[in-house]
């Protein structure tokens, strides 16, 4: 009798060791659980298990200043095409290998949610799901086990029916939200001193635990991390360009059609269409006794609020809306702003832009307009004749017109193009057309908007062509930025 029998205990058999497992089986298991704890041997080991090449500059930010911080609150500004992303994942990578995160959120606007989810998947073996609006209705997106990893735009997020979800119980705090082109993320000082937080803004806050005191925003929770993400200069708007000098809505009417003649005849036609509509409607109110000259005098004061969006923003601030630009929606504003003060000089304003419009179709009708001229130079050129070219425009009627004239040289099935209005889905179908090699049927050109160009990555191609030269030199920066980039496997000149 043994000594546990003896005192009245039951006798424990040892475990039956199984050793009919397949090994490879075993060895796959044994070398993840070893993996685990990469990072006690090798610091930077995200480096090692991602499909990148990271630059000093990335390293340097992440292993020398956003590792090391026990709680990130931190604004990672770089130029466009330093490879924020890229960072961003290394980030992420570091922070789960070391078990420090594990719930993560990651708010972007809307065209570029298609962007972080494919380059986390392709570049981390990182895996979110893409949070849209309808996701809210019957479920919380924010709440389960497969809640950990989401990305969902900001204004999505905004909404008051997706917000609320974030507010119910059960949602556990998310360890790091990350505002991709956090620039959007606004606030106004009004001219009384107050300040106006948009609710992109306040989203923000409420996710960084700054306290605001409304209900509608409030979280009984924050996230323990914040990372910032921005490529736009700051731009002062206490006394912007177009407010001094665009005292009223007709002056800055005046300055969209300069703008809009400089870029094409096409551009310029479309907008004398959209002036003889709104006389028309003008004339049509007063003679019928809908409004009063007096009541047309009120009207204008109010447009001359409206601001230049080509001038005061870059394409990535603009917001798109009902499928429209921005720039599109101010323009259609600001071609109601009349200098006339009388039913006779509206009238008389009418017969001239009946009969510029005229001229401008005439003109538009002989397609010999000497800038495409020497874009067709360019496209037929031996030494570039069948590589890549992005042709970036500020007009989305100049877009328009280039697809059509391309078209007409028979590059039918050959020209992709994305502008602001579209849906991340039908940009990022555009992106891939233009991607794919050109053999296996792809475009070769791409037309695309300055607001279509937000964080877009667009460095397998070599040449650029500015069809016109924005006002706004960040916007011009932006464009040159969507091919000279920092790459994850290296950097490449770009042929401009």
């Amino acid at each position: 009798m043994n000594v546990a029998s003896s005192l009245g205990f039951e006798e424990e058999s040892a475990p039956a060791i199984d050793f009919s497992t397949n090994p490879e089986v075993v060895r796959a298991v044994t070398e993840g659980f070893r993996l685990g704890y990469g990072h006690l041997f090798n610091p930077a080991f995200a480096t090692e298990i991602s499909l990148i090449d990271p630059l000093p500059h990335q390293r340097i930010a992440v292993y020398d200043h956003m590792l090391p911080q026990p709680r990130l609150h931190f604004l990672l500004a770089d130029e466009p095409g330093g490879g924020k992303t890229i960072m961003a994942g290394l980030y992420i990578r570091e922070m789960l290998a070391r078990r420090l995160i594990r719930r993560i959120l990651v708010v972007p606007p809307a065209g570029l949610i298609g962007n972080w989810e494919r380059e986390l998947r392709t570049l981390f073996s990182l895996d979110f799901h893409i949070i849209g609006g309808a996701d809210s209705k019957a479920d919380n997106p924010f709440r389960g086990p497969n809640s950990d990893r989401r990305i969902v735009s900001v204004d999505t997020l905004a909404g008051e029916r997706t917000f609320a979800r974030l507010q119910e119980q059960g949602v556990e705090p998310y360890d790091l939200c990350i505002f991709d082109e956090a620039h959007k993320l606004s606030a106004d000082r009004q001219p009384d001193f107050s300040i106006r937080r948009t609710d992109r803004y306040r989203v923000a806050e409420a996710l960084a635990g700054v306290p605001g005191g409304d209900p509608r925003w409030s979280l009984d929770w924050s996230s323990h991390h914040v990372l910032l993400l921005t490529a736009t200069p700051y731009m002062g708007k206490d006394f912007p360009r177009a407010r001094i000098l665009n005292q009223s809505a007709a002056r800055l009417a005046m300055s969209i059609f300069q703008r809009r003649l400089t870029s094409s005849t096409y551009a310029m036609m479309r907008s004398f269409e959209r002036r003889l509509e709104k006389l028309k409607g003008l004339i049509e109110s007063i003679q019928t006794g809908k409004i009063t000259v007096d009541q047309l005098t009120q009207m204008q004061r109010k447009l001359d609020e409206t601001k230049d969006v080509l001038d005061e923003e870059t394409g990535d601030e603009e917001s798109p809306k009902a499928g429209k630009e921005e720039n599109e929606l101010t323009e259609h504003k600001a071609m109601g702003g009349v200098v006339a003060v009388s039913l006779t000089e509206l009238i008389a304003e009418r017969k001239r832009v009946e009969q510029l419009l005229e001229l401008a179709k005439r003109v538009d009708a002989k397609g010999d307009e000497s800038k495409f001229q020497k874009l067709r130079a360019v496209l037929e050129d031996p030494d570039g004749r069948d590589e890549k070219l992005i042709i970036f425009t500020e007009h989305r009627d100049t877009l328009d017109y280039l697809v059509r004239r391309l078209e007409g040289l028979g590059f039918t099935g050959q020209v992709a193009q994305i502008h602001g209005g579209m849906e991340f889905r039908q940009r990022e179908e555009q992106i891939e057309f233009f991607r794919k090699e050109t053999e296996a049927g792809s475009a070769l050109y791409l037309v695309c908007t300055d607001a279509a160009g937000e964080g877009i990555n667009l460095q397998f191609a070599w040449r650029l062509v500015n069809w016109d030269i924005p006002w706004n030199p960040a916007r011009l920066e932006q464009r040159m930025g969507r091919i000279h980039r920092c790459k994850p496997f290296g950097v490449r000149d770009a042929r401009l």
